[in-house]
């Protein structure tokens, strides 16, 4: 994770939901990124993908997913990418 001094690099305070999806995306192939929001409240918002040709793409993707997800809810959110 490189927002090393947040505490969205800690995966000990995930949701149970967040979790298991980050161990579903660690099995996946090829290039990919999971992005990640937090509320203050509490509620976390993922974005990921997987499989593309580049590392660039897969963070792209991973964002506008994550992005997309948060502007739904709106709810004021920033995504990052952990992974």
């Amino acid at each position: 994770c490189s927002e090393s001094k947040l505490s969205i690099c800690d995966i000990y305070q995930y949701h149970t939901d967040t979790r298991e999806a980050l161990e579903r995306f660690e099995r996946f192939k090829g290039e990919k990124s999971f992005a990640l929001a937090q509320s203050k409240n509490g509620s976390e918002i993922v974005g990921y993908s997987h499989g593309l040709k580049t590392k660039k793409g897969a963070d792209r993707r991973a964002l506008k997913g994550c992005k997309d997800r948060v502007k739904a809810m709106n709810i004021n959110m920033t995504c990052y990418l952990i992974r």
